[in-house]
This record gives structure tokens, C-alpha cells and sequence, in this order.
């Protein structure tokens, strides 16, 4: 938990520079890369539990500059994602790293076949 709390804090420093909701860094670093060459459209769909937190997600900053994104990158690079990728409910039990997030290229999310 501790290193994972590294990251947040860092992201958090990041929206507070920025004026805005952690979840909001997080969902413009979703659509950030939308439609550069070679990559696809990308449509972020966040879950809410409440009415506030959907208009939050709504109002979200719609883009990083490249330098926020390369920001990003290098936060993922200092503090590797440790734990399960889902709560205990059961969901899953896979462990997750910083390299499943960023992908081979650092900066992208691998598409899901989500069908099977």
C-alpha cells in the first residue's frame, strides 16, 4: 500500500497544480493519446457512485500537454503499481505492474479483446 501511495501523491501534486480532481488527470491521461498516428480513437467510460462524482468525470481537463504526459510516464517509472488489480471482492486476483500499464511504449494502454 505504502508504494502504491507514492504514486498517488504524486498524481495528486499534479491535479492540484493543474486545478483539478485527481480522476480527472486520470481520465485525460486515457484520452491524451485519442487519435494520435497509430494509435486508435480512445473513449474513456469512468464508473461513478454517486450524481457529483459523474459531473467531476464530465468536466474533466480533456487533454495533457506532451510535457504532462511525459510527467506521467516518469511517475509510473519512479513508483511501480504493486497489489491486485481489483479489490478482494473476487473480481480478480491477477497481479498488476507499471509495466501493464504503460504498455511497451510507455504511454499507452494495450486494447482489451473484451468479446471472449
Amino acid at each position: 500500500m505504502a508504494q502504491n501511495t507514492k504514486l498517488v501523491n504524486e498524481v495528486n501534486t499534479l491535479a492540484e497544480r493543474k486545478g483539478v480532481a485527481p480522476v480527472q488527470i486520470a481520465l485525460a491521461w486515457i484520452l491524451s493519446p485519442s487519435g494520435r498516428p497509430g494509435l486508435p480513437t480512445i473513449i474513456p467510460i469512468p464508473g461513478s457512485t454517486t450524481s457529483d462524482k459523474v459531473r467531476q468525470n464530465l468536466v474533466g481537463v480533456s487533454w495533457l500537454s506532451d510535457g504532462e504526459m511525459e510527467e506521467i510516464a516518469a511517475i509510473l517509472q519512479r513508483n511501480e503499481v504493486v497489489g491486485e488489480s481489483f479489490h478482494q471482492s473476487g473480481r480478480s486476483s491477477r497481479e498488476t505492474s507499471s509495466s501493464d500499464v504503460l504498455g511497451p511504449h510507455g504511454g499507452t494502454i494495450e486494447p482489451c479483446d473484451c468479446a471472449g
